[in-house]
């Protein structure tokens, strides 16, 4: 009897959960996420020199004008992540619609191997060269792609550059290289910065030491590390729907990205608004040499480009191992902020960029914020992007 009602509960609590929470927002993409949330939308195609098309989403103005005045900005995203990153929380609290009303013009930038980035002039994702790619080559080719073809198509001589995760690591290390592409940035936004990643925690940081490459790449393949898919959607629409099972899919998340469960968006009592939502757009996609870069670079303890091995490496960089990236030799200015509970873009690490950046113009630790608070924090308006956008207009 206590086993049937128990059910009878749980498939009653589950149909109310679809009934006032199934949220339109988690099957949408990017285009129909701006639209939706009323802001004015556009796609631009970007090729990349190796052949790559990467779609990018613009958001031109905010609601309330009919034009930018404050300059452009690219946005760019982390690992599986996408433009929708940036999207998906209320408007409040999502980046790029806050930067789009403050006056700015947003571009969203998607890299290659992502669900908007899935074009190639000479290969297609069912062939293992579509994927022969880390952050490397969007460090390499990606980024000054997208911000050339932005400076071109607004007629800007610079751009703010916000970067989250690994965005911020293809712009620490292309920019300390790439000195025509570092003039070309007015200021650098630095979110949950990483170049070296030794100090990673969570899920992550546990299983690099019993893991060897060859391993690695037994488990992951040579194509997509993962992608979204509808059993992803259906996931988020329908078991993140339900209370008790929200607190498993923020704990999944949690054990990568770091513990929060106190900066979620809370509804009532029983439902998270947005956990549906979150999930639904939470693993975009990447290549497993992507990952691999990142597991090679924790052992290493060093911020490096991709280790091919010592003959692979003669092959390619003419010498036995691989050459390394170093922040000192970034001349662009750098607003940094970093979450003291973040696995990901752990504190040691962080500081690694803070002793080697020489133009750092704001630094800033947000208490218990993990890697994803940035972007879905319930807070993130109030305590960081208030602060972003105060430090972006010292450089208008």
């Amino acid at each position: 009897m206590f086993r049937s009602s128990f059910f009878f509960t749980i498939i009653v609590f589950y149909f109310v959960a679809k009934a006032c929470c199934d949220d339109p927002e988690v099957y949408m993409n990017a285009t129909s996420l701006i639209v939706y949330n009323g802001f004015p939308e556009e796609n631009h195609y970007v090729e990349t020199k190796d052949g790559f098309i990467l779609n990018i989403q613009r958001i031109p103005h905010g609601r309330f004008a009919t034009k930018a005045t404050k300059g452009v900005v690219v946005v760019q995203h982390g690992l599986t992540g996408a433009s929708d990153d940036f999207l998906i929380n209320l408007i409040p609290g999502s980046l790029g619609f806050v930067l789009a009303d403050a006056g700015y013009d947003v571009w969203l930038s998607n890299s290659r191997g992502n669900v908007y980035s899935m074009t190639h002039k000479k290969y297609n994702p069912s062939q293992d060269e579509f994927w022969d790619w880390s952050w490397q080559e969007m460090a390499e080719y990606d980024l000054p792609a997208v911000i050339h073809y932005v400076l071109n198509t607004t007629n800007a001589t610079t751009v703010y550059y916000i970067g989250h995760s690994q965005g911020t690591m293809i712009a620490n290390a292309q920019f300390s290289v790439d000195k025509d592409l570092a003039s070309k940035i007015k200021l650098f936004i630095s979110m949950a910065p990483i170049a070296k990643v030794t100090h990673v925690r969570g899920l992550l940081g546990f299983i690099n030491p019993y893991v060897t490459q060859k391993e690695a790449e037994l488990v992951l393949g040579k194509k997509a590390f993962d992608q979204n898919s509808t059993l992803t959607k259906w996931y988020a629409d329908t078991f993140c729907t339900f209370l008790p099972a929200q607190y498993i899919c923020n704990g999944l998340s949690s054990i990568v990205m770091g513990w929060d469960r106190t900066n979620l968006n809370w509804a009532s009592l029983f439902f998270y608004t947005r956990i549906p939502v979150f999930t639904a757009h939470s693993n975009e996609g990447a290549s497993a040499k992507d990952i691999i870069h990142f597991l090679q670079g924790i052992k290493a303890d060093k911020f490096q480009k991709y280790d091919y091995g010592p003959d692979g490496n003669m092959k390619r960089y003419n010498q036995t191992t691989p050459p390394e990236y170093h922040p000192q030799n970034m001349a662009v200015p750098v607003a940094m902020f970093y979450g003291d509970n973040d696995f990901l873009a752990d504190r040691t690490d962080v500081q690694y960029l803070l002793d080697n950046l020489p133009n750092i113009v704001h630094q800033k630790e947000l208490p218990n914020w993990n890697h994803v608070d940035f972007i879905i924090g319930k807070d993130a308006h109030q305590l960081l992007y208030t602060d972003i956008l105060n430090i972006m207009s010292k450089y208008q």
